[in-house]
């Protein structure tokens, strides 16, 4: 009997170490935050910076407008906080400068940010010469330890150039 009760007795103290180590764990990572504590600081996003790969109309100007552009200041809402790991909307309206419809095939983000979808879903084709057509493109923000607190630039490459 006192060889079972100490072999139960040292996996349970096992067991509940193990434990231990998991909650504290997910406590340093900012998964798991303790009733009574502040959650982790905001991610604080300071600008956009587009760059779109497309081609030229016959006046030599881009299809969608400039190659590149940025959202940034007060007056167009930025900084803007969000949780890390939460999921935010970056809306842009675009006018096809040329007299053939043009698509866009895909929109990416670059790191520590990921791309989570569109709205209208890619591809998404614009008319000849349409103006105001609003896309929103949802970006889920960084986590962890690391992302809490940072102000970051999200880059976003928008590709309007067919398939080869």
């Amino acid at each position: 009997m006192k060889v079972r009760r100490r072999t139960l007795w040292t996996i349970g103290v096992a067991v509940a170490a193990a434990v231990l180590v998991a909650l504290l764990a997910l406590i340093a990572l900012g998964v798991l935050v303790l009733p009574g504590t502040p959650g982790p600081a905001p991610v604080s996003v300071t600008s956009v910076q587009f760059t779109v790969l497309q081609g030229t109309n016959a006046s030599g100007n881009g299809w969608l407008g400039p190659s590149s552009f940025s959202y940034s200041g007060v007056v167009n809402g930025y900084p803007f906080d969000v949780a890390p790991g939460g999921t935010f909307t970056v809306s842009v309206t675009w006018t096809n400068y040329d007299s053939n419809p043009h698509t866009i095939y895909s929109v990416s983000v670059a790191a520590p940010f990921a791309f989570s979808r569109t709205t209208p879903a890619l591809p998404a084709t614009l008319s000849a010469n349409q103006d105001d057509a609003l896309m929103q493109i949802y970006v889920v923000a960084p986590n962890g330890s690391s992302a809490a607190g940072a102000s970051l630039t999200l880059f976003v490459t928008v590709n309007a150039l067919p398939p080869s």
